[in-house]
């Protein structure tokens, strides 16, 4: 859930809040996460290249987190979402993931519930409607196209 009121969350974080991490990644998400962010400035992350318009303060500094560059590979998106190829962030994405293997084992990291569709891919219309009715919060739609 997106909360929007930003002078609740201004509230609730004292002014004081420094990283946002935007899973959302829209223009309504990015101004909110930029809102949101203290008078001191600080950083704000998206999931997808945002939109440069609701990056509406200096003192906040935006960038985007692309999944392939955790193994090191790069972005051929265009600038300025372009990234080059980086053996460093190869490796940190191996330890990383070796940490992550050991909470799934342990138990202590958890996806979200799971609501599976049979019916193969007349199920992905399906799920795509429970979607863009709002009828899903806290799960992980998933369609089974083949055979269990």
């Amino acid at each position: 859930m997106l909360i929007t009121n930003v002078t609740y969350q201004k509230s609730y974080t004292k002014g004081n809040l420094k990283y946002a991490l935007d899973c959302i990644t829209n223009v309504e998400s990015t101004t909110v996460c930029y809102a949101a962010i203290g008078r001191a400035g600080g950083k704000y992350v998206s999931l997808e290249p945002f939109s440069e318009h609701a990056a509406t303060r200096k003192v906040v500094k935006g960038d985007w987190a692309h999944g392939p560059l955790i193994f090191g590979e790069g972005s051929t998106w265009p600038e300025p979402w372009a990234r080059p190829v980086s053996e460093e962030l190869g490796k940190f994405g191996e330890e990383l993931w070796q940490i992550v293997q050991k909470l799934v084992e342990e138990g202590k990291l958890r996806h979200h519930p799971l609501r599976v569709l049979d019916g193969g891919f007349d199920s992905v219309l399906e799920g795509l409607e429970l979607l863009r009715s709002k009828k899903v919060s806290g799960e992980k739609i998933v369609v089974r196209v083949g055979n269990p």
